[in-house]
């Protein structure tokens, strides 16, 4: 019986030990789950904390984005309407350049014709001298 009560004892020491030691292991985890919730605690405040400064950064981005395109739409109406600008001064430079040929053109007939009409009065001219010279040598055979 003593034996038996010594075994019986020496189980429930047994069974003691066995309990301490698992129950060391689950304190030992809880331990490291604890760390950990700890860590990952820390780490999603870091997280969440440069989430909210990249977000806020995104605000800030976006109202200069509104601030420069209240600037931008007028600059690009400006060069829109320079660009409108510059395509009819073209325009009108071409167009005048078709008139300033056009009247080099008619210089140029007008010229051509002075030089034939010049010619054609120098030769009336010359007829009419002729025929002055010849009026009197004429007027001596008839008569």
């Amino acid at each position: 019986m003593l034996r038996l009560s010594m075994r019986a004892k020496f189980r429930h020491f047994e069974f003691g030990l066995e309990v301490k030691s698992a129950a060391r292991a689950l304190e030992r985890e809880a331990e490291i789950l604890i760390q950990d919730r700890t860590q990952l605690k820390q780490k999603y405040l870091t997280e969440l904390k440069r989430f909210e400064e990249a977000h806020e950064r995104c605000k800030v981005s976006e109202e200069e984005v509104k601030v420069a395109n209240k600037f931008v739409e007028p600059a690009q109406l400006e060069v829109l309407a320079a660009e409108i600008a510059k395509r009819d001064a073209s325009q009108f430079t071409i167009e005048r350049l078709v008139e300033i040929e056009n009247a080099q053109k008619q210089i140029e007939v007008l010229e051509r014709q002075k030089v034939d009409l010049t010619s054609e009065v120098d030769r009336l001219r010359a007829s009419e001298v002729d025929a002055i010279t010849r009026v009197p040598l004429l007027g001596t055979q008839f008569l």
